[in-house]
């Protein structure tokens, strides 16, 4: 793209005993601009259960617009508000704010095909320990009514994020309950960034 940017990546593979059920197999990444203040490019291929799709969003921030590509094939194109994420780099734009019990934040994002204000709630302080260590965390709770996939069919779906609670506000451990069950995701190391 020629311009300096983060690269996120998700990967979500369901346990073996699940598959047989209803296997998983994601694969979401997002770019953000090296500010982290509005997404560059969103891209998802999913593989849940019988359901496949490889979707792209190309964000043209010259003209304030977001195009939506569905296997290679344009389909749609939206108008942008300022500061819009994509469902991924939502996660880590709210960890710009200094994090605090109660905080409330909204945002605009996009998967392309529509424009919410997401919203994510601090629900509390509390301690987690993972693989890398033992950490002083925010628990914050992201609302789910606007994402796909297995969320979307969770009638409950709930989603909790863990970050630390200092300046760093490193993602220490991802929780989810969906319809087929729940996944985890802990922090098990981190380079570059000072303990």
């Amino acid at each position: 793209m020629g311009t300096p940017a983060y690269w996120f990546r998700l990967t979500i593979k369901s346990y073996p005993v699940v598959d047989l059920v209803y296997k998983v197999r994601d694969c979401t990444e997002s770019y953000t601009d090296s500010t982290v203040s509005h997404a560059l490019y969103y891209k998802q291929e999913q593989r849940e259960g019988r359901h496949s799709r490889d979707v792209a969003v190309k964000f043209d921030w010259d003209h304030s617009t977001a195009h939506y590509f569905n296997k290679g094939k344009q389909e749609h194109s939206l108008t942008l508000l300022p500061g819009t994420f994509d469902p991924l780099s939502i996660f880590y734009a709210f960890r710009l704010h200094p994090l605090k019990d109660a905080l409330e934040v909204e945002q605009p994002v996009t998967d392309g095909k529509k424009l919410v204000l997401g919203r994510a709630q601090v629900i509390r302080r509390e301690k987690v320990k993972v693989d890398a260590g033992e950490f002083d965390t925010y628990l914050i709770q992201p609302e789910l009514k606007h994402i796909g996939g297995v969320f979307e069919k969770s009638k409950d779906a709930k989603l909790n994020v863990w970050v630390t609670a200092d300046d760093r506000r490193i993602v220490a451990k991802i929780r989810s309950k969906v319809v087929v069950g729940h996944f985890t995701g802990e922090l098990a190391a981190f380079e570059g960034v000072s303990p």
